[in-house]
């Protein structure tokens, strides 16, 4: 099972989000500096990446989120540490990959966060989201799991839902 990171963990990791806790920050930072641990996978259109490359420098001294982004980059054509995966998008207003099967309980879901869904459910036996401050994730939750991707919350004290 490969690992989709929400952009969030790397902004996080990258002192990006001056309102998280310390122990938040310290979750991303453990997380992301284990990389060579695990597979992840990302779009073969680079979206992801270049949402990555809004919160992660490519030069100077890197911070751990800068870290692991430039490695990803660096390695995502090794299939022992990513996996490549074609997402299309369906031209719909409301569910915006065709991997993304319709479901109502999806209504509203971040079209931002869509590429990382559709990536998880088209990637080889199904991704896990990994996310620390992303409040959709948690709202979603059930919708999510109904399309067999399961999420790890980093930070599950970091939001609350309402109702």
């Amino acid at each position: 099972m490969a690992d989709i990171i929400d952009t969030n963990v790397i902004a996080v990791s990258n002192f990006e989000n001056e309102n998280v806790r310390t122990d938040c920050l310290e979750a991303c930072i453990n997380y992301l500096s284990s990389y060579t641990n695990r597979t992840y996978a990302v779009d073969s259109e680079n979206r992801i990446f270049n949402e990555y490359f809004r919160y992660a420098r490519r030069a100077g001294t890197p911070n751990v989120g800068d870290a692991f982004a430039a490695w990803l980059w660096n390695n995502q054509a090794n299939p022992n540490f990513c996996e490549l995966v074609t997402i299309t998008e369906s031209g719909d207003e409301v569910i915006v990959f065709n991997e993304i099967p319709f479901n109502e309980e999806l209504l509203g879901f971040d079209k931002a966060d869509q590429k990382f869904l559709a990536v998880a459910i088209a990637c080889t036996g199904l991704g896990n989201i990994v996310n620390a401050t992303d409040s959709d994730w948690n709202q979603y939750r059930e919708a999510v799991q109904n399309t067999g991707v399961q999420v790890t919350e980093l930070c599950p004290d970091t939001y609350s839902v309402e109702g």
